[in-house]
């Protein structure tokens, strides 16, 4: 590599040759020379691996003669990201490879689920819900669909769902209905093995929270009041001012079953319910099983 960086570097200025991009070409060569994918560690690449990318990825690209090394290219770069806690990058490594794409949470070999957030480890479970990783992880759904119109990411449905809900807990009810009409769009194309009954129970709870009485959301000609003051009651337009507090305990059912599924959290275990001598006579026979936990979504 030094080589190769001393011969390119001859009749480059010096701007030039400080290029990230000038600079990623050796290490582009040497990988293209020696056949091998390196382990991505070193300091240049991980601190401008946008344009260690750049050059890297054109090994991806549709014609390449090499189109396998450069995937495992993209993915030891996306390796050494990670490891350097920069998520979001490994992210973009993963994803422009072309072999990857959001998965499910609860998958086990799952590698991106939201862009952004390293769902792997429990201490970052809560960014699931951070509107940022959700319009990143959009933007790249309506990427692929611009492409192919049939795509559809059933695995981000229920965190869109979630997204809706912190817009109607900050007030901008409007805007969680029109997210919830493009949701149940979306919904209806994909298959219904794909989505849990439970994920679909919460949508239907949710809308009818929107719009009650089966009130259409045009109907309302101003937004309604749906976080006020306290003490509950009704909102401007019909709406209970308790919403917030509805739509929280929603999120945290929701989020407790995908956690628990995943084992992220482990449900308690109550304490033996063990009988005296006296009463064993006069036990009931059977036991009323436990309140079954909410399917998690994909």
């Amino acid at each position: 590599t030094a080589a190769a960086g001393t011969s390119l570097s001859v009749g480059l200025t010096e701007a030039e040759a400080a290029d990230p991009c000038v600079q990623a070409l050796p290490f582009l060569y040497e990988v293209l020379g020696s056949g091998r994918v390196p382990e991505c560690t070193s300091k240049d690449l991980l601190d401008n691996w946008q344009a260690y990318l750049s050059v890297c990825s054109t090994l991806c690209r549709p014609g390449s003669t090499q189109p396998a090394l450069g995937k495992q290219l993209l993915e030891s770069m996306a390796a050494g990201l990670a490891n350097h806690g920069d998520i979001f990058a490994a992210h973009v490594c993963y994803l422009l490879s072309g072999d990857r794409k959001l998965d499910a949470v609860d998958a086990p070999a799952s590698v991106v689920c939201l862009i952004g957030v390293e769902h792997r480890h429990p201490q970052n479970f809560t960014s699931l819900v951070n509107p940022l990783s959700m319009q990143l992880s959009e933007a790249f759904e309506y990427a692929i669909r611009c492409g192919d119109a049939d795509a559809l990411f059933p695995t981000i449905q229920p965190f869109k769902l979630a997204h809706a809900m912190l817009l109607a807990d900050v007030g901008l009810v409007d805007k969680a209905r029109k997210y919830m009409t493009m949701l149940q769009a979306f919904v209806k194309a994909v298959p219904h093995s794909r989505l849990s009954d439970a994920f679909r129970s919460s949508m239907r709870e949710f809308n009818e929270l929107l719009n009650p009485h089966g009130t259409s959301h045009h109907a309302y000609a101003t937004p309604p009041a749906f976080g006020g003051g306290g003490g509950g009651g009704v909102g401007a337009a019909g709406m209970p001012s308790e919403g917030p507090k509805v739509v929280g305990r929603f999120m945290k059912d929701w989020f407790r079953g995908i956690a628990e599924t995943t084992g992220l959290a482990v449900k308690a275990t109550p304490p033996p319910a063990l009988l005296g001598d006296e009463d064993e006579d006069s036990a009931p026979t059977t036991m009323s099983p436990p309140a079954a936990a909410s399917s998690p979504p994909p």
